[in-house]
């Protein structure tokens, strides 16, 4: 028996909370090929790829957030720092490479 939705969105908040977040991103993934627009599972991928660098990445999955819930301030809010910090890296490398 395949499990549902609820426990594979439980069984990933475990693994991210054992600090296990590659793991828990396919559990995210399970969840998104069961409901492609699962909001929870869209931010939780999110978060994870922000938190592994993939800032770029990560925005995608809050643009597909938005698209279903446009005042979604949780996913609007991560998405806006992820945007900054992906600024503010460019900016550091241009300084850089001044030198």
């Amino acid at each position: 028996m395949s499990e549902s939705i609820e426990e594979l969105l439980k069984s990933g908040q475990t693994l991210l909370n054992t600090g296990n977040p590659k793991e828990a991103m396919t559990m995210y993934d399970k969840v998104l090929e069961i409901s492609s627009n699962h909001i929870d599972a869209l931010i939780k991928k999110g978060n994870i790829l922000g938190k592994l660098g993939k800032y770029e990445n990560a925005i995608i999955y809050y643009d597909r957030v938005l698209e279903k819930e446009n005042q979604n301030i949780l996913a609007y809010s991560i998405r806006v720092l992820h945007i900054i910090t992906l600024i503010n890296t460019k900016q550091r490398w241009i300084a850089m490479s001044k030198f």
